[in-house]
């Protein structure tokens, strides 16, 4: 793809997305309440919902029969979410629902 057309392809998404694209971050959040012991497809809808995409979890020693944490990079949709997991994020930013006390 030349200069011109990747010039282009900004221009058309500019004009389709208008001002909503833009820089996102990366977090670490707990899993909201609700969505212990859910799947992962559904808490990524209720990220979603939220305009937060999930990436992956951070599965914390004990969270199913592990002994050491791990990180998931793109978890299959059906794994069952823990208390003791959290999430990786990207969007904008955190709704105030989302960010714990003392953090």
């Amino acid at each position: 793809m030349g200069n011109s057309d990747a010039t282009s392809f900004e221009k058309e998404l500019e004009n389709y997305y208008g001002d909503k694209l833009g820089q996102g971050n990366i977090w670490q959040i707990s899993v909201p309440e609700e969505m212990i012991n859910k799947s992962f497809d559904r808490l990524f809808g209720y990220l979603l919902e939220k305009k937060l995409v999930a990436l992956g979890i951070y599965r914390l020693p004990g969270a199913s029969d592990n002994k050491y944490p791990y990180v998931v990079c793109n978890p299959d949709p059906k794994i069952n979410i823990s208390v003791r997991d959290k999430v990786f994020v990207i969007g904008k930013r955190i709704s105030n629902d989302l960010i714990e006390e003392g953090s």
